[in-house]
């Protein structure tokens, strides 16, 4: 079994991110299968959606070159191998098609970093680490003075972006939050205007 991964973008309305489907160029499983024939033969692919349909060849998928899953995030395909000198060369579910979700998270639409009002010091921590366990990777615009981590530390306002990388399967997502700062005045002074 070959296995065609993708990985869950967001393509358009109907194919939102996060629902398992994406599209698939089922050809390039033919040179891997291919391979393990004699040479000097050719041969002929259909797919199925079914072992059934593959031995009736019934019901053959014809978008092969783009080819939308049907069951989402994991889906066999069965594979039906004609060679020009024999009637069957090959049969069975020799294609794995699956879509990796992508590292969701959320960092918020924007915040107001609170600072002390003497000293202009203030910090808050974004965290990007997605919730679903893994490895990944974090590219922070600006640079994140801790490196590749998934939580940095503002000191100042601006618009802080990151791309988290899922390290195993190369699904990416992006967000960004924008800071402003505010703080509390420096001093205070009360005027007693009236007893009242």
């Amino acid at each position: 079994t070959y296995t065609v991964s993708a990985c869950d973008d967001y393509l358009n309305a109907s194919d939102p991110n996060g629902d398992g489907i994406d599209y698939f160029d089922l050809t390039l499983i033919q040179p891997l299968l291919t391979a393990q024939f004699p040479i000097g033969q050719s041969y002929t692919y259909s797919y199925y959606l079914s072992e059934v349909d593959a031995i009736s060849e019934q019901n053959a998928i014809t978008t092969v070159t783009n080819f939308r899953n049907t069951i989402p995030f994991n889906q066999s395909i069965w594979v039906r191998i004609e060679s020009t000198l024999y009637e069957c060369a090959g049969l069975g579910p020799f294609l794995k098609l699956v879509v990796n979700p992508l590292p969701f998270i959320d960092l918020g639409e924007n915040f107001v970093l609170c600072i002390d009002a003497v000293t202009g010091l203030g910090s808050q921590t974004i965290n990007a680490t997605p919730s679903t366990p893994g490895s990944y990777s974090y590219q922070w615009t600006p640079t994140n003075p801790s490196g590749n981590s998934g939580l940095y530390n503002v000191t100042a306002a601006g618009t802080y972006a990151v791309v988290v990388t899922n390290t195993n399967t190369g699904c990416q997502f992006t967000d960004s939050a924008s800071v402003t700062t505010s703080s509390a005045p420096a001093s205070l002074s009360v005027v007693l205007t009236t007893p009242a």
